[in-house]
């Protein structure tokens, strides 16, 4: 059995004599290409799929340009070779852990390069043509959008494969405690096959581990090569804070085991690599605390309304006339919460509730005490006796949020943030509270697409805290391009 001492004390003494298991290290190295194989292959033909079937389309529909008319099915093909290279370099296989708003920013930039490419070789080699220039735009958006939906709808499916996904151990306390809070199949989505966790040999643990939930505890450290060959997983998650892992064993680790990577967890910002001179470093960035990041994100928000809102206008006129023909009262509700630096604001919406809503609430309250709990912990209820006929269905399809929009516009709150809390859940978000006033509230965010209701209020603040850490432009296109599946199932709303 192959033995591996992770004594932070011991290692500090001396360095270990690096000592290589030929079988170990060949066996792992060979499930790890089997495993980004049989990970990659699948997304890559669905891609040259959805790409080939693009560029034939495109052609059909706008009559193919002089350059490529005389062999159509091979420039196709061609085309279909250079768009999926093209994918490859930008890292988008075998795609596995990778960040969602990350893959979409790189899918709209590799689309973007592509496009250019097939525009340099028709207007390289042919007069200007109208339908050319046609083409190449239908091509550009159909990419943009069907490319990072097939990848979606591929990630489901696969996800429930048991052979599809890199299989991993964690190590540490942080990353056991990240990966017990998520979703085992929004990890398989993602190729993550967490198969379990290794902790250094510790009285307590071996006395306590039958009795933890969550992922499975597969023995000690000092055994880790031999439990790693055992359950066929080359890949080792290990948190930033397992200070057992120092750097002589971490050099013992990588010869045997092909792929380790080391996770951060900050609240603080996002963590990104850096080199600076020949010193590896580390920095953290708040994008949200930018001047210009803001006013980019201030920008996409008018735009995005002020487009939005011809289309909107005559659901929010039948909406409006459902509420006054249903109940008595007026159409639209505000409710002061509170916003960027504390400052109270008045949100927007459809009125879904009875005009004296609060004492039915009391009265109900009174009446049935077993929910009071239920109120008190997540200020709603499923079953809430103020809510309309009319109020029901809005609800269930978040359309009761639409004229938050005003707050949009006006600049109260954004589309994407987290939502607007009142004053009353101040405590609950406690130490978190700085970072969500730090922001503007939002009409969607990253809870409204990670369950929402069915989440508990800890997880709520846990992806608020998330959103704001980690922020970017793509992060917002992503939670934005969710909120619409969201909303169509009726995901976690009631």
């Amino acid at each position: 059995m192959t033995t591996l001492l992770l004594s932070h004390t011991a290692t500090a003494q001396r360095t270990p004599e690096l000592q290589l298991d030929r079988d170990v290290a060949v066996h792992l190295g060979k499930r790890l290409l089997m495993q980004r194989l049989a990970t990659c292959l699948p997304l890559l033909v669905v891609d040259a799929a959805v790409i080939a079937g693009l560029i034939a389309t495109a052609i059909f529909l706008c009559g193919a340009p002089a350059a490529i008319s005389a062999s159509p099915l091979g420039i196709v093909t061609a085309a279909s070779l250079g768009w999926v290279l093209v994918l490859v370099s930008y890292q988008l296989y075998p795609a596995f852990g990778l960040n969602p708003a990350l893959e979409l920013k790189r899918f709209t930039s590799a689309s973007t390069i592509a496009t250019s490419l097939l525009a340099i070789a028709i207007f390289g080699f042919t007069p200007f043509e109208f339908r050319s220039v046609l083409m190449l735009g239908m091509l550009w958006l159909g990419s943009v959008v069907l490319l990072p939906s097939a990848r979606y709808l591929a990630r489901r499916q696969l996800g429930r494969s048991a052979w599809w996904g890199i299989r991993c151990i964690v190590v540490g306390d942080s990353a056991i405690e990240y990966f017990n809070s998520q979703s085992p199949r929004q990890l398989a989505q993602l190729g993550c096959r967490v198969i379990g966790y290794v902790r250094c040999p510790n009285l307590y643990w071996e006395e306590h581990e039958a009795d933890d939930e969550g992922l499975e505890y597969l023995g000690p450290t000092s055994e880790l090569h031999d439990i790693c060959r055992g359950v066929d997983a080359p890949s080792l998650l290990v948190a930033d804070d397992q200070s057992e892992f120092s750097e002589e064993a971490m050099g013992q680790i990588g010869l045997h085991i092909p792929r380790i990577e080391r996770l951060e967890f900050s609240a603080a910002g996002y963590s990104q690599d850096r080199c600076p001179g020949l010193a590896p470093a580390s920095h953290i960035e708040n994008g949200l605390l930018q001047p210009g990041n803001m006013l980019l994100k201030r920008a996409l928000d008018v735009f995005a309304v002020v487009a939005m809102f011809p289309v909107l206008l005559p659901l929010l006129a039948v909406i409006a006339a459902s509420i006054k023909l249903t109940s008595a009262g007026p159409v639209f509700y505000r409710h002061r919460r509170i916003g960027r630096y504390g400052r109270e604001i008045e949100v927007w919406k459809f009125r879904t509730m009875v005009q004296n809503a609060d004492k039915v609430l009391e009265v109900y309250l009174a009446e049935n005490p077993q929910l009071r709990h239920e109120w008190e912990r997540d200020h709603k209820l499923k079953r809430d006796p103020r809510v309309t006929r009319v109020g029901v269905f809005l609800r269930k399809t978040s359309l009761d949020e639409l004229p938050q929009l005003i707050n949009v516009l006006v600049g109260d709150m954004s589309l994407v943030g987290p939502r607007p809390i009142v004053t009353a859940e101040i405590e609950k978000y406690a130490e978190a509270y700085p970072l969500y006033i730090a922001v503007q509230p939002g009409l969607t965010g990253l809870w409204q697409v990670s369950g929402r209701n069915n989440t508990t209020y800890e997880r709520r603040i846990q992806l608020d805290r998330r959103y704001v850490s980690t922020w970017s432009v793509w992060l917002d296109c992503y939670i934005l391009t969710r909120t619409i599946k969201t909303v169509a199932f009726c995901e976690g709303a009631y």
